[in-house]
């Protein structure tokens, strides 16, 4: 019996750590990135991600390799667990319609399944994100050369503004020293799911998050609309500096990973709205009012008639 039971207890224990484990988050750490279509930008100026950081080689850790849009698929998007969708590419030029429909299909299955998609589109005049599974619109002031306002909302793996930090960006110095803040893109139309990293304010007196992320199924998208073409290809990431800060960000970018962020208890873009007092009557406190109501009227008209007699 004693035997029976413990078997049974350890085969249902193996059940609940099965299901434990194949339900539980990926959340890839970075290794193998997929650039697609290439880290250049020729679209209004600039767009360089660094891959070298010069002498520090910071990015070292990762490979690189470039990914042309027409070699999109499931198979070879399988390789890798990271994709950087660089929209300033030649081979996108900003146009969601680059992609096809299957194309955007196999990058949502990529994440779904584990993958990490970062997305930048600095200085992209108008990019459709709808085919996004949390749709999102932008306003883009485009190449300006302008400065703004920044701030780290939440302190994470991706941001932080503690200085003592090891994530600490300095948020203002990129603002002041760099057309990053001044020329971002800041997400306007929003949706629940994305988390809040960054916001600022562009040239366009837009304000709103620059830097988001969201969970989806086992995977993680982050969402990039800093000006990057003060960064080139051996930017070395430094808090330091103003635009070694925009080298960090991308670095912890790649760094960072669902299961180091807060993707369920985070600060979501959409504020959430305070509860209102505003009492409500249930179907049954209706029911008690009408017959107390009911009580008192026959209880006022016998006193009435007592009163004419």
């Amino acid at each position: 019996m004693k035997k029976s039971v413990v078997t049974c207890f350890c085969l249902i224990s193996v059940v609940a750590l099965s299901l434990f484990f194949l339900n539980s988050p990926l959340y890839a750490v970075s290794g193998n990135v997929a650039v697609i279509d290439s880290l250049n930008g020729d679209e209004n100026g600039g767009a360089y991600p660094t891959t070298t950081s010069g002498p520090t080689g910071n990015f070292t850790a990762f490979t690189f390799t470039t990914m042309p849009v027409a070699n999109i698929n499931a198979a070879n998007l399988g390789a890798y667990d990271t994709v950087l969708l660089n929209m300033q590419s030649s081979g996108i030029n900003c146009d969601s319609n680059s992609l096809t429909a299957s194309q955007k299909t196999d990058l949502v299955n990529f994440v779904s399944a584990g993958g990490k998609l970062i997305i930048y589109d600095s200085e992209c005049s108008a990019v459709d994100y709808s085919w996004v599974p949390y749709p999102f619109t932008t306003n883009n002031p485009g190449a300006t050369g302008a400065t703004g306002t920044l701030s780290v909302v939440e302190n994470t793996d991706l941001a932080s503004s503690v200085t003592s930090s090891p994530k600490f960006i300095d948020a203002s110095l990129m603002a002041t020293g760099t057309d990053a803040v001044g020329d971002m893109n800041v997400m306007v139309t929003r949706d629940a799911h994305w988390c809040l990293s960054m916001s600022g304010t562009n040239v366009n007196a837009v304000k709103g998050p620059v830097q988001t992320y969201a969970a989806l199924g086992s995977g993680l998208i982050i969402w990039n609309g800093l000006d990057i073409d003060y960064m080139d290809t051996s930017t070395s990431p430094d808090s330091s500096d103003a635009e070694g800060n925009i080298a960090k960000v991308w670095l912890q970018e790649l760094q960072a990973t669902g299961a180091t962020l807060p993707t369920s208890t985070c600060t979501p873009v959409v504020p959430v709205q305070p509860p209102q007092n505003v009492p409500t009557m249930t179907e049954w406190g209706l029911i008690i009012f009408m017959f107390l109501a009911g009580l008192g009227s026959i209880y006022y008209l016998k006193r009435q008639k007592r009163v004419e007699k």
